[in-house]
């Protein structure tokens, strides 16, 4: 594959495949704001790590969580949602959405997302920005528009 060099619009900067490594994201301990990550000892969904900024989306504190089974913080229909998919899914290879979850305030949803990394199992909830009311509608129109992408590649 050749590699291309490009200019952001305003900043000038050159990008190409060389640097793009540099980005924020791959920094190791760090998370996007509006996300929190939870990693989790398989099989008793023990809570060993989990993102400082859970008490700011969810108002519980990381301190009570950590060494608490996943029960601590899930309700019963997410914590069997776990349970399924890591019994039927191989959750290895991608991520996979598993269910949505509002915050106790119902300020925020998120959705659950699972996988597994480094013998740990990896539960991420992503703050979904619309309102819940669009969401169904937002979700056909990403995969309507996704899959007319792969069609007209």
């Amino acid at each position: 594959m050749e590699e291309r060099e490009f200019s952001l619009i305003g900043h000038g900067i050159a990008v190409d495949l060389s640097n793009c490594a540099q980005e924020p994201i791959h920094i190791p301990g760090r998370i996007q704001p509006h996300g929190i990550l939870l990693a989790i000892k398989e099989p008793d969904l023990t809570i060993l790590q989990v993102s400082d900024n859970i008490f700011e989306l969810l108002g519980v504190p990381a301190e009570e969580l950590l060494n608490q089974p996943l029960e601590k913080l899930l309700g019963p229909s997410q914590l069997a949602a776990v349970r399924e998919n890591i019994r039927n899914q191989s959750l290895d290879a991608n991520p996979l959405f598993i269910f949505t979850l509002k915050s106790p305030n119902e300020q925020h949803v998120f959705d659950g997302i699972i996988h597994r990394m480094d013998g740990l199992l990896i539960l991420e909830l992503e703050q979904f920005r619309a309102s819940p009311e669009n969401r169904q509608q937002n979700v056909y129109n990403v995969v309507k528009t996704s899959l007319t992408n792969i069609q007209n590649s």
